[in-house]
């Protein structure tokens, strides 16, 4: 929540220069990068690990936990309730309306 905050701040500051704000939005990511190449480090051996079943992709479908079920059934409603708007947009760009 706070890098989109800072970003529109950026935009304010900078008076909607995006290639300013992407040059400061490389700071993170630089952080990021020095995190991953000077502080993580390679276990010397790989841990055991407990022989579990393998999920396939098809094949244990039915293992999933009602709770996932339930989430997809939730994402699939509200994909389903925002298909119409993307043709009532395409509609309105066709009648000369920006998106923006």
């Amino acid at each position: 929540m706070i890098g989109p905050l800072f970003a529109v701040a950026l935009m304010q500051m900078f008076d909607s220069d995006f290639r300013a704000v992407f040059w400061f939005a490389l700071i993170p990511a630089w952080g990021a990068v020095a995190v991953l190449v000077f502080g993580v480090r390679e276990p010397s051996a790989a841990p055991a690990r407990a022989s579990k079943p393998r999920m396939t992709l098809i094949g244990n479908w039915r293992a999933l936990p009602v709770p996932f079920w339930a989430l997809m059934a939730v994402v699939a409603c509200f994909g389903f309730a925002r298909y119409g708007e993307a043709f009532l947009i395409l509609a309105a760009e066709e009648g000369g309306l920006s998106p923006g």
